[in-house]
Formats: structure tokens, sequence, C-alpha cells
């Protein structure tokens, strides 16, 4: 028996004895509009966001994309982590490069990544991703880009 199949069973029971039967259909109506949400984005665990954190960070240092803000003595400060709900393989997050007093330089760059061993960047960084919401793109990268 399913969680739905057990509510309706529990509401039709206190509905009978209750003198306001609607109060008794509205409680099923919002037991079950919250649950199983499938599609958007939800926060990262502390580990989730550890790990993107950590990684992200190895790809500054490396990564032909950030040798200018490298250059010019920048550090990524990671903000906005999302995980897809869809796929929980794929996640974004918003890159602030910031100097050493902590005052943001550069643009905040947004990047999508992909979790296989580690957490690796498959797309961006950029600024704007409009293109992802007019164009077919796969749903868990839908979920992070476009609301």
């Amino acid at each position: 028996m399913n969680l739905v199949t057990r509510l309706t069973k529990r509401v039709r029971h206190i509905s009978r004895r209750s003198r306001h039967p609607l109060a008794a259909g509205l409680i099923i109506v919002l037991a079950v509009s919250g649950c199983g949400s499938t599609h958007g984005w939800r926060e990262p665990s502390a580990r989730e966001r550890a790990a993107i954190t950590k990684d992200i960070r190895s790809a500054w240092r490396v990564d032909q994309d950030f040798a200018h803000d490298r250059a010019l003595g920048l550090r990524p400060v990671v903000s906005n982590v999302r995980i897809s709900r869809t796929d929980r393989l794929f996640a974004s997050a918003d890159i602030e490069p910031r100097n050493a007093a902590g005052r943001q330089l550069a643009e905040t760059a947004t990047v999508a990544i992909q979790v296989a061993e580690h957490w690796l960047i498959v797309i961006g960084p950029g600024t704007d991703f409009a293109f992802i919401c007019e164009a077919p793109a796969p749903q868990p990268i839908r979920d992070l880009f476009c609301r």
C-alpha cells in the first residue's frame, strides 16, 4: 500500500468523525503536494559542499580558463552550490574571484560540474547560460540553470 492510499484512508476515517470534512481533504492535498519533487535543485550536504569546493579550487590551480585570474593573484570563493534533484551527479556553483583582502575584483563565474571520482567542470566557467534554457539540454542541467 503506497503513501497516498494510506493517507487517503486515514483522511476518510478522520473526515467521518470530524465536523470539518474539508479540512481533512486539505490535509491530504498538502501532504501529497510536497512529496516526491524530482525536478529543480537542492542545497548540498556539508560533505558535498566540501568536496565541490575542494575540487573547484584544484581546477582553479591548473585550468587554463582561470589563468588570468591566477596571474592577478585572485583566489576562488565558491558560493551558491546547487545539486540537481533529477540526477545528483550534476551540480552548479558560482566562483567569485577575490583578492587577499577579500574584495571581489572580477565577475562571478558559474560552472556546471559532474562527479565521477571527483567533481569536474563540464560547462563553464561562464556568466550567461541562457542558451541552455533556449535549446534542448539534459534535464539535470536545465534543473540547475533554468527557472
